[in-house]
């Protein structure tokens, strides 16, 4: 699967940056204002990637009292990469540089780092851990009523089971699980809805809070029942 920068852009920093004309003291405001360690150089209303400005080379110099001005403490322009390039290939960037660009529709509003990726990912795992944590529990369900119908689930390999299968025994056997006290198109659109959230996620889709935070309900609902 061929994910792409794209996945990365909820957790991407807004690029704060300076463009060329700015003086010694307009960066010292953005450095202690914003309280970022780079100012990334863009000209041309933030479409122009020219150069770099760091934090602690400007600071170190004013602690050794060392007189400068822009111009010897520019650095070479950061990395750029478009939201439809490889994560990967950002990824790679990131290993050589400390930050990187994200061009959006021509223009710089947002940099990327390494703690933006481990975020991104960190959000990614957590998402994938609630899935797996629904599936066990749908699984066990489905060995359940296995055990009340063991002629007619015989050939039922419950851990190779899909969102569909999940939906289709529990929905043919309804009255038999832990669900039988409540609506039944409920809790098989519950089902249907989390097929729909397992699916963005294996697609690097993450965006949907809400989606989220219905999957979550229903493993508590699972979970409450399970101890009536």
């Amino acid at each position: 699967m061929n994910q792409t920068v794209e996945f990365l852009l909820p957790f991407a920093k807004k690029l704060i940056y300076v463009d060329s004309s700015a003086d010694i003291s307009l960066l010292k405001t953005k450095f202690i204002e914003h309280s970022v360690s780079l100012l990334p150089i863009i000209d041309n209303k933030g479409s122009k990637n020219v150069g770099l400005y760091r934090r602690k080379d400007m600071w170190s110099r004013y602690a050794n009292e060392i007189k400068f001005d822009q111009k010897s403490i520019k650095e070479k322009k950061l990395p750029v990469v478009d939201v439809n390039d490889n994560l990967f290939h950002a990824m790679d960037l990131l290993s050589k540089h400390s930050a990187v660009l994200i061009n959006e529709n021509n223009s710089f509003s947002k940099l990327i780092t390494t703690r933006v990726v481990a975020d991104a990912l960190r959000d990614y795992s957590h998402k994938f851990l609630s899935i797996e944590s629904l599936e066990n529990k749908l699984r066990d369900i489905v060995r359940a009523l296995k055990i009340l119908y063991p002629d007619k689930l015989v050939d039922v390999v419950d851990s190779e089971l899909t969102f569909e299968q999940y939906k289709e025994f529990i929905g043919r056997y309804f009255d038999d699980t832990i669900f039988k006290n409540l609506n039944k198109k409920e809790i098989l659109k519950m089902i249907d809805d989390s097929r729909l959230f397992r699916n963005d996620v294996c697609h690097f889709k993450l965006h949907d809070n809400n989606a989220m935070r219905s999957l979550n309900k229903f493993i508590g609902l699972i979970d409450n029942l399970n101890h009536i």
